[in-house]
């Protein structure tokens, strides 16, 4: 079951979201005035697809990394501070887009998302644009959906390497079964 909420200037994920559960598996609620991932996210088990661009969001959960299907990620032009670390926990994402976020520079990824595309976010979105961020999948080219896949490998694995040493393992041995 796909949703399509966007630009209805809806202020909070739809409660009646969280009773359809596994069977949603793409959820577009972009251009509204979401303010925050509420942490009943996680009871959607099946998601693929979550795009939340351009809202408010300020805050992610943790329980994000439940979503252990979830494939392309985009939180671009929001009010993100800071990631959280359980985002390394998401194996099968492919696509993570956090251009035009004010990330702390102590939050986790902060440094390797800088050093990736430049401190100056004009550089990001001329980036992000080349390589194909702002379009949608289907007319992205082999190279550019290369470049994104690597962005988001190399962003995760900087997220896992600063997790609790008890959680890696546990992440780590759950990713193997």
């Amino acid at each position: 079951m796909n949703i399509k909420c966007d630009g209805l200037e809806l202020d909070s994920f739809p409660s009646a979201l969280f009773e359809k559960g596994s069977k949603v598996k793409e959820l577009i609620l972009s251009k509204n005035r979401i303010p925050a991932v509420p942490p009943e996210v996680s009871q959607l088990c099946s998601l693929r697809i979550l795009k939340l661009d351009c809202n408010a969001i300020t805050h992610i959960p943790p329980e994000i990394g439940m979503l252990s299907e979830l494939q392309l990620l985009d939180l671009s032009s929001n009010n993100l501070a800071a990631l959280p670390l359980e985002l390394g926990t998401l194996y099968m994402l492919k696509y993570l887009n956090l251009l035009d976020n004010p990330l702390r520079v102590s939050s986790p990824g902060r440094e390797f998302h800088e050093a990736y595309f430049g401190k100056s976010s004009a550089a990001a979105r001329a980036e992000a644009k080349h390589s194909g961020m702002g379009e949608s999948m289907a007319r992205r080219s082999a190279s550019s959906t290369l470049h994104v896949r690597t962005y988001t490998k190399q962003l995760l694995a900087c997220l896992r390497s600063e997790m609790d040493p008890e959680l890696k393992e546990l992440v780590s041995s759950a990713a193997q079964q």
